[in-house]
């Protein structure tokens, strides 16, 4: 909801009034709180404020943050989201979770939830059906009431809750909160008058809504949960405080711990550096990104944490069978593949995996709602669940394409000439690790796919959606692939030897990016995944 603002005689929002309204916010921000009361500005230019940070977003500096964003936004913006009357105003964050309400009125001593300023904000459209409408909005406020009477005698003044309607066959989500300088009956007769005018406000047979008022607000919805503890103590208890024990692995931004959430969801918990600023800007590329995109072979972000600035977590679903370069690059090491690993990795299982990360980045470049490029396609990148089905993983570095825009150029690419030299001499069966039993022929025709998307010429190379139509038909004719990139090779010691390969690309639509080094034990050649 947007309405033009009004502002009263009595006050303006200016860059010169700012620093006195943040005499309303401090304290929320000082006493780590998600609302505040307050004044500024004296004689016949004193305004009374109250802020109110939703209950289950974080309190103090990232409360008090939020509310100097929305009063710098409205001094900048004149369509900023808002409700105002002749003598006061009220500002809304975006989605609603932080507001700020100013006056010429004392509405503070009266614990009072005028001026009126009710939004509403119809959640989970449409309603329910006519026959049902009566039943559900009865429920919804049986609960709602039930909820309140709980919450009123908390400190935090608000309270999260789900109830499941049988008629509906949905679960709905609620929150109730006050002002914390409230007393108790006063926030329990702020919250029942506006549950009492609910259905008028929001509407009958309602899916979704939120009612905001000046010291009181509620909130309800189908599809997202509120938030319901406190997230760092939660990850902490879950990874057993990040302990060498449940650590899967580590990267160039920070590390992945096991956890295991209460009712016995296990999850994998990334933590960036805390010293890492490209860190965390890659931690907040990934959530924009991964929270739009769904795919069954892309992995699924169940949260994400920031806590000042030296948390900044994200979690996923756990994949029991960790990342392929277990399987691949570590299986000549006991510790990280054991050999019963090895023997799992035949030609159907890598037939699955291939498949699958081929349509996933397939729906990334062309169904996906943004046209997404990985930029950091490796081994260890792509995760394997219980069954070997892969999920591509690490959004952090992938840029978003408009959907005009064909191909870009890319200065970040490294691999190896070594499966070059092999396929020119037919020796290609060296860069199999599985059996290859009548399958030889598949197996070669997926090699060749391979060193087509390494050409060295841009209009040579296949798009994605071609290298998918490639690996799934007998029938398509294959070129022969030309010589890959440019490389360069620089190698050390002459027994056992390390050999940095890196190769610069300029790939349409797509991005990969892998690093190794090659170790030589007379004629057995390992590739040994390094990360960057």
């Amino acid at each position: 909801m947007s309405v033009p603002m009004k502002y009263p005689n009595s006050f303006e929002l200016s860059s010169n009034t700012l620093n006195e309204y943040m005499n309303i916010v401090s304290p929320a921000r000082d006493s780590y709180l998600h609302s505040a009361t307050g004044t500024a500005g004296t004689g016949p230019d004193k305004v009374y404020g109250a802020v109110l940070c939703r209950g289950d977003t974080a309190p103090g500096t990232d409360c008090a943050s939020r509310l100097i964003q929305i009063l710098d936004t409205a001094i900048n913006n004149s369509d900023s989201t808002s409700c105002s009357t002749q003598k006061s105003i009220t500002l809304f964050q975006d989605e609603y979770q932080a507001q700020i309400t100013i006056s010429d009125q004392d509405f503070i001593s009266s614990f009072s939830n005028a001026p009126d300023c009710i939004v509403r904000a119809n959640l989970n459209p449409p309603p329910v059906s006519d026959t049902d409408s009566e039943q559900f909005d009865y429920l919804v406020s049986t609960l709602m009431i039930k909820l309140t009477d709980t919450m009123a005698s908390k400190t935090a003044r608000y309270l999260t809750g789900q109830g499941w309607l049988t008629e509906t066959r949905q679960t709905v989500y609620w929150l109730v909160q006050c002002t914390e300088d409230m007393p108790k009956q006063h926030c329990q007769d702020c919250l029942n008058g506006i549950i009492a005018n609910r259905t008028q406000m929001v509407g009958h047979g309602q899916l979704g809504g939120a009612i905001l008022g000046l010291r009181c607000s509620l909130w309800y919805q189908t599809d997202v949960q509120f938030f319901t503890g406190k997230p760092m103590f939660s990850i902490k208890e879950a990874t057993g405080n990040f302990s060498s024990e449940n650590k899967l692995g580590q990267g160039g931004f920070g590390t992945v711990y096991k956890g295991l959430l209460p009712g016995g969801l296990e999850v994998a918990v990334k933590r960036l550096a805390a010293c890492s600023v490209q860190g965390l800007l890659e931690f907040k590329n990934e959530i924009q990104l991964i929270a739009k995109l769904q795919h069954k072979n892309l992995v699924k972000l169940l949260g994400c944490c920031i806590q000042g600035d030296q948390e900044k977590m994200l979690v996923y679903e756990y994949m029991q069978n960790k990342s392929l370069d277990f399987f691949i690059f570590g299986m000549f090491s006991i510790k990280f593949c054991p050999l019963y690993k090895i023997e799992q990795l035949n030609w159907p299982i890598c037939l699955h995996i291939i498949d699958g990360i081929a349509q996933g980045i397939v729906y990334l470049h062309k169904h996906s709602r943004l046209c997404v490029v990985h930029r950091d396609l490796k081994a260890s990148n792509i995760l394997l669940d219980h069954d070997m089905t892969p999920k591509i993983s690490d959004f952090g570095i992938a840029r978003i394409f408009s959907s005009n825009m064909t191909e870009e150029n890319t200065t970040r690419i490294v691999g190896t000439q070594y499966a070059w030299k092999l396929w020119k001499t037919g020796e290609w069966r060296q860069l199999v690790c599985c059996h290859i039993g009548s399958e030889h022929q598949e197996i070669e025709r997926y090699i060749q796919v391979a060193l087509l998307c390494l050409q060295d010429s841009a209009e040579d190379r296949p798009v994605m959606d071609h290298v998918l139509t490639m690996l799934s038909s007998e029938n398509v004719n294959l070129p022969k692939p030309k010589q890959p990139a440019y490389f360069y090779v620089r190698c050390s010691e002459p027994e056992i030897s390390s050999c940095d390969i890196s190769i610069t690309i300029t790939l349409p639509r797509y991005y990969l990016s892998t690093k190794f080094k090659l170790f030589e034990y007379g004629k057995l050649r390992i590739a040994a995944h390094e990360e960057p």
